[in-house]
């Protein structure tokens, strides 16, 4: 027996309509991705009658590309109609399928790099999916400046775990990393004009990673970031001398997205995100949100990715237009920030049937109740989770909406019993 508390049938119907109302203002919709794979699914007979979940996967064995679909489906004629297919039930009624299609290379990369509804910016990052990018991202690598403002280095060691690409082959095979005030061996005056050299050596040709929020307040000092010719140099100062010279900026964290943390309610430095400073000062380079506290590896380098592919292929201006197209009304990438978190939650059943968590130790039930933001946020993290696909923030505790415009504040309190 569930040990979490069963709610009545109006009770139950009052969380849901509360839930879908949230859901409404965050601007759920079907992600694009999973419409996508449902549709090339629905024409496959293997699949006939089932609705496609989130589930799925993209795998390639060494001898040729392959599409593996792993599909967490529920029949459309109820759980009887999947009894003869002798799979066994899980607990929630969904069943399993598996089915394989071949695709050419070219159908692959355009299944990997293609617009919103482009199936697998999502799930880019198997080998061979790196592999049919190798035509697109020849020749120098681009370079690529990590600026640390008001944060907590907490959105580098993020990408610092990512796995697939590893780390090291982003570094060493995708992107340049020419400054990175916490993994860099240069420091103070030199690299900060080793810096300028590579911006001046590539005008219009590189990118910012801003980590952190942004302050001009007191000319900005509340956030100093090193020094040259004995002068201070701001957070602020740098990115008005770089950023009109960059081909786009990724802001990566809530903080530097939306102000995040840095900002919340009491801060006293101003800070604010790239967006919101671009806007102040008149600075018009694209700025791509990549928000979350911290944002999963696999935003950072898969936005990342595509931004290069799309530029390799298209060319400055019609490439980086194609990434703005990707972006929702937050500026964030639409293949990874169009789901609601809490329609694709695996224990949104036991949302739908009433039974609801009374502490954060019971597991067995939904957490709605103990104040989970679910229902405001968009992300796929239900699908990607993280640590190597271990475990996800609602798996331990809840979601505090940490990639929506109004975290913190709009999100608070954090845990509450409703």
């Amino acid at each position: 027996m569930r040990s979490g508390r069963k709610v009545t049938r109006s009770g139950a119907f009052g969380r849901r309509s509360r839930a879908k109302a949230h859901a409404a203002r965050a601007g759920a919709k079907p992600c694009g991705t999973h419409s996508a794979i449902s549709t090339i699914l629905q024409q496959r007979p293997f699949f006939n009658d089932w609705q496609i979940s989130p589930g799925y996967g993209i795998y390639a064995p060494l001898s040729g590309l392959e599409l593996k679909i792993h599909a967490e489906a529920r029949p459309f004629h109820g759980p009887d109609a999947a009894k003869t297919t002798g799979l066994q039930c899980r607990p929630n009624g969904i069943f399993c399928k598996e089915q394989s299609m071949s695709l050419s290379r070219r159908d692959f990369v355009k299944l990997c790099t293609g617009t919103a509804a482009g199936y697998g910016v999502s799930r880019m990052f198997h080998p061979a999916v790196r592999e049919a990018l190798a035509g697109t991202l020849t020749g120098e690598l681009p370079p690529v400046f990590w600026l640390q403002g008001q944060g907590c280095t907490g959105c580098s060691v993020s990408i610092l775990n990512s796995m697939h690409p590893a780390i090291a082959e982003v570094l060493l095979k995708i992107i340049s990393l020419d400054f990175h005030p916490t993994i860099m061996a240069d420091e103070g005056a030199p690299a900060i004009e080793f810096m300028r050299r590579r911006a001046r050596e590539n005008d219009g040709g590189f990118f910012i990673v801003v980590e952190g929020a942004v302050s001009d307040l007191e000319g900005g000092r509340y956030c100093v970031i090193g020094e040259s010719g004995h002068e201070e140099i701001t957070m602020s100062s740098m990115l008005k001398e770089l950023a009109p010279h960059a081909a786009a900026v990724l802001a990566v964290g809530a903080c530097a997205a939306y102000g995040g943390v840095s900002a919340a309610r009491g801060a006293v430095t101003g800070a604010m995100g790239v967006g919101a400073f671009f806007g102040k000062h008149g600075i018009a380079t694209p700025v791509v949100n990549i928000p979350g506290c911290p944002p999963h590896p696999d935003w950072m380098v898969g936005t990342l990715l595509v931004a290069l592919d799309a530029v390799k292929r298209d060319g400055l201006e019609k490439g980086l237009a194609s990434v703005v197209a990707l972006l929702d009304e937050d500026g964030r990438p639409k293949p990874f920030y169009g789901a609601n978190t809490h329609e694709n939650c695996p224990y949104l059943y036991l949302f739908d049937e009433g039974v609801f968590s009374e502490k954060m130790t019971d597991k067995s039930g939904c957490r709605y109740d103990l104040g989970c933001k679910g229902p405001f946020a968009m992300c796929d993290s239900p699908v990607r989770r993280w640590n190597g696909r271990v475990n996800w923030c609602v798996e331990n505790a809840v979601c505090i909406g940490c990639v929506q415009p109004d975290f913190p504040d709009g999100q608070s309190p954090f845990y509450e019993q409703r």
